[in-house]
């Protein structure tokens, strides 16, 4: 299978075809974001069997996180959970 956008998914399912391993579709692949902004698309995430070195991006785990919250706790009025005080 072939991918042609730099999507994280697509990005990682390269990495393992040059490691020898095809996904088929509908295939779930775990990863690590290692530099979700980075120019070079190669860069940005690392398939977890191939994971050894690699710092991940915290940056990017931080927005997904707040996010999350975001959507979690927006139904019970709370709009900015960073600001959020727990008694």
């Amino acid at each position: 299978m072939e991918y042609r956008k730099d999507i994280v998914q697509a990005i990682v399912s390269r990495q393992l075809a040059k490691h020898g391993r095809e996904l088929d579709a509908g295939e779930p692949v775990g990863y690590v974001i290692t530099d979700f902004y980075n120019k070079r698309a190669q860069k940005r995430a690392v398939a977890i069997d191939l994971l050894k070195d690699h710092d991940y991006d915290v940056r990017k785990y931080s927005e997904m996180l707040v996010d999350s919250a975001n959507t979690i706790l927006n139904p019970f009025g709370v709009t900015d959970p960073l600001q959020m005080r727990i008694n």
